[in-house]
């Protein structure tokens, strides 16, 4: 991995990542799953196929309606919406445990707490293989992140530091069912062929491994829908609105979406969403600071398919704030079953 490059090589690495997230603002990462990762990968595939394989009352016993604020588990197909329409896709929401002790827990913070888990010796190893998975994709969104700072010039810890001493770690199990599952009360085929819509993450870094099924397209600046073709041993990984705002639109949250098209075959993926802090303020990076960059940022003027303007986030906004707010959106009906507004984001 580039951990093991000189400074020279280093910098030269940040300088091409600049250059590919101030742009398409995705990328794929070679040498980021040495043989132990893709082993713990397949292993990884197998537990979420045997996961959505489980009768529809085993996994109702699952649903996240029943973790509360912690909002962890299953998802039925339909349930996610993106800019109000039903995402034709089911999903498994997962993060790191955190104890009922946990500062966070106990003053109720929203996407903090335990993991709900199936039961069952086919299940065992589940909570250990996410775990490992997860500590893995941490210590590569860390060395990517270096890398951001370095292409703008700072720190090569900026980011670690604006961080906190507890990121935000968030970790989602897809499945894409094949367009025979689709929604049969979609308008038409193509509003059922959507897994997901257009969009952006909220984030900062998504490190995202799939299952080698294409369906990904991500948007260019001309306007234009380019497929990311899947490649054995790669990562794709992508900026998120987070990293947007605080590079001032240097570095680009691209939209992009998820079409299943396949007819009979399923289509599965494993994002992990590299954040702030929960109580981390949102304040961009001074401009003195972005100086030497230079001309207007590559994300300006866009049109955002929430219609929401990043610059417009009011400064002093704390991350738990804006993605409370915007996950609250994507699940209305189960936010609505979540009693009360949290302490901590506030």
């Amino acid at each position: 991995m580039a951990e093991r490059c000189s400074p020279e090589a280093l910098d030269a690495l940040a300088l091409e990542l600049r250059a590919a997230l101030s742009g398409v603002g995705f990328v794929t990462v070679a040498g980021a799953l040495e043989p132990a990762q893709l082993e713990l990968a397949a292993e990884l595939r197998a537990l979420s196929r045997a996961l959505f394989r489980l009768p529809a009352p085993q996994k109702q016993a699952l649903a996240m309606v029943h973790s509360g604020l912690a909002w962890r588990g299953w998802f039925a197909l339909g349930d996610e919406l993106t800019a109000g329409l039903r995402d034709q896709k089911e999903g498994y929401y997962l993060g790191v445990e955190h104890p009922d002790a946990h500062p966070l827990v106990r003053a109720g913070a929203p996407m903090h707490g335990r993991n709900p888990w199936p039961p069952g010796p086919a299940f065992e190893r589940f909570p250990a293989v996410v775990a490992a998975w997860m500590a893995h994709m941490r210590r590569v969104c860390e060395l990517l992140m270096s890398l951001v700072a370095r292409g703008l010039g700072l720190a090569p810890d900026y980011f670690a530091r604006r961080f906190g001493d507890e990121p935000t770690e968030l970790f989602r199990i897809f499945r894409y069912p094949p367009r025979r599952e689709a929604d049969p009360d979609a308008a038409d085929a193509t509003d059922a062929a959507w897994g997901v819509g257009e969009h952006t993450d909220m984030g900062f870094l998504t490190a995202l491994l799939i299952d080698g099924s294409p369906g990904l397209e991500v948007q260019d600046l001309d306007g234009r829908w380019l497929p990311v073709r899947p490649e054995p041993g790669r990562l794709v990984v992508n900026v998120g609105d987070m990293l947007e705002v605080w590079t001032r639109g240097v570095y680009r949250a691209t939209p992009h979406r998820v079409r299943n098209d396949a007819l009979a075959g399923e289509r599965l993926s494993w994002p992990y969403f590299f954040d702030p802090g929960w109580r981390q303020p949102l304040d961009p990076i001074p401009r003195a600071e972005l100086s030497a960059l230079g001309g207007p940022s590559a994300g300006s003027g866009r049109r955002r398919w929430d219609g929401l303007e990043l610059a417009s986030v009011p400064p002093g906004t704390r991350y738990g704030d804006f993605v409370w707010a915007k996950i609250s959106g994507v699940f209305p009906e189960l936010a609505r079953a979540v009693e009360g507004r949290p302490e901590s984001t506030r």
